[in-house]
């Protein structure tokens, strides 16, 4: 694998440090303590926040109104992500160059841009309230600072899934390979002990399977990104076994150590990678396996996952059994968001129109959903759950992005085989505004709603747009 490589920065963005409420110290006090890198209230990592929710605390507009765009050049790898101080920071599969960029938010202008080695998979940055970026890379953990210089990178065995922070200056790292890693936000060193869920022929190419992520397919034992809960650092993720057919979710917990401690205070570099990752529980097997990311609820006591045949299941987080399912019938891969209020919303991450005949046969008989592009709101009602309301005629491209104020974002379809930026009213899913996306947006797009209340469109064309 080459060297990472950046290009300095087109602006310095000196400021990010000063909001951020970084001061340097010298003399007596040095011994301040430094800010801990966690997550912002904008959107920080690939499902916005560590709970996987697709939900962010900062209010965003009614009728958003378009402000610029900004083609990347390639198929982006997933999910952008918002930094501090303006900073927008998107991946994308192009060929050559750069694969991973820093956008200036007011302007649309480059700040940075880096090479990656992303390979076939998938990326989504995470970001920390200092416009530290973490991203995971074939073989690799790395993290850059607000310039786009390189500061550490870690191997490790597979291709992390996106990444999460956990306890104080710690990032998760799981691999699709099943390598789950907890490392330093300020050195990169391990801070415990890695965990091997699949350890058969170790250590394989850390590519080896990665195209089969996209479907979670069997050479993708962990296809998708972990849900923390941040009160205790339990997480939660799906993960395939050898041999079997579909994926169960686990639960596993990370437990700091002195040398923890040692690396927040940098007293001792090379402090022992005394923590513990230990395993919790594994659910029992779901009809065509886990097949979304996880979300929490709002309290952390439900982990939402849809199953394989577009059962929406919510299992308790303390030991995994079920509480209630319903039956969505959505075409997978779908994906899960949930409200601050408890409201469970299930939408597909592919272009609409895609289902076949058969499933929207199924669809239709089964009275939810009605096929390819459905929203469903789903209303948890402690040991059961009922269907608070149901876009089937929407044609949703991706999933919903909900911001403070309780408004939905998302890509739609349109009459004229277009695409637009679709806000919903999340308490009765009416649609409050639309608004057209250029062509270079593509078939499909995932939204994020930024610090300053900004949305974004991340389009599957390569098309990158804002509104205000």
């Amino acid at each position: 694998m080459p060297p990472l490589s950046h290009r300095p920065a087109a602006r310095a963005v000196v400021s990010a440090l000063a909001a951020a409420g970084v001061v340097l110290l010298t003399g007596a006090c040095a011994d301040v303590a430094e800010p801990i890198p966690a997550y912002q209230d904008g959107w920080s990592a690939v499902h916005g926040q560590a709970d996987g929710s697709n939900a962010v605390r900062v209010d965003a507009p009614r009728a958003p109104a378009f402000q610029w765009s900004r083609d990347v050049g390639a198929q982006p790898t997933g999910f952008a992500a918002s930094g501090p101080d303006g900073q927008l920071i998107v991946s994308a599969h192009t060929d050559t160059g750069c694969q991973m960029f820093s956008f200036n938010l007011d302007t649309g202008r480059k700040q940075w841009c880096t090479w990656q080695n992303i390979g076939a998979g998938s990326m989504s940055p995470l970001v920390d309230q200092m416009a530290g970026v973490y991203t995971g890379n074939i073989g690799s953990a790395d993290s850059f600072d607000v310039f786009g210089s390189v500061r550490w990178h870690t191997p490790v065995i597979g291709t992390p899934q996106p990444l999460q922070f956990l306890a104080d200056r710690a990032v998760l790292a799981v691999t699709h390979l099943g390598q789950v890693n907890v490392l330093s936000t300020v050195t990169g060193r391990k801070l415990a002990a890695s965990v091997a869920l699949a350890p058969t022929d170790w250590p394989p190419p850390p590519d080896q399977g990665l195209a089969d992520c996209a479907t979670a397919g069997p050479g993708c034992p962990v296809a998708f990104a972990p849900a923390v809960d941040t009160r205790t650092d339990d997480f939660y993720f799906p993960f395939r076994a050898p041999g079997v057919d579909g994926a169960a979710l686990v639960a596993m917990n990370y437990t700091p150590g002195a040398g923890h401690e040692a690396d927040i205070n940098r007293s001792d570099s090379n402090a022992d990678a005394d923590g513990t990752i230990a395993e919790l529980w594994r659910s029992h097997p779901l009809p065509g396996g886990v097949s979304s990311a996880p979300a929490l609820s709002p309290d952390g006591d439900t982990v939402y996952v849809l199953d394989g045949r577009g059962t929406l299941w919510a299992l308790r987080a303390d030991d995994g059994s079920p509480r209630w399912r319903t039956p969505l019938h959505l075409t997978e891969p779908s994906t899960v968001s949930v409200s601050p209020d408890g409201l469970v919303l299930a939408a597909p991450q592919r272009p609409a129109g895609t289902g076949t005949g058969q499933e929207a046969a199924a669809d239709a008989e089964a009275g939810a959903g009605s096929g390819a592009g459905a929203v469903i709101a789903v209303r948890d009602e402690g040991d059961a759950a009922r269907v608070a309301w149901q876009r089937p005629e929407i044609r949703a491209t991706g999933p919903v992005a909900i911001s403070g104020n309780g408004h939905g974002y998302l890509v739609t379809g349109t009459d004229e085989g277009r695409t637009a930026l679709t806000v919903l009213d999340l308490s009765a899913g009416s649609t409050l505004s639309t608004a057209p996306l250029a062509p270079g947006t593509g078939a499909s797009g995932v939204v994020v709603v930024t610090n300053a209340g900004r949305v974004v469109v991340v389009g599957a064309g390569g098309l990158v747009s804002t509104f205000e």
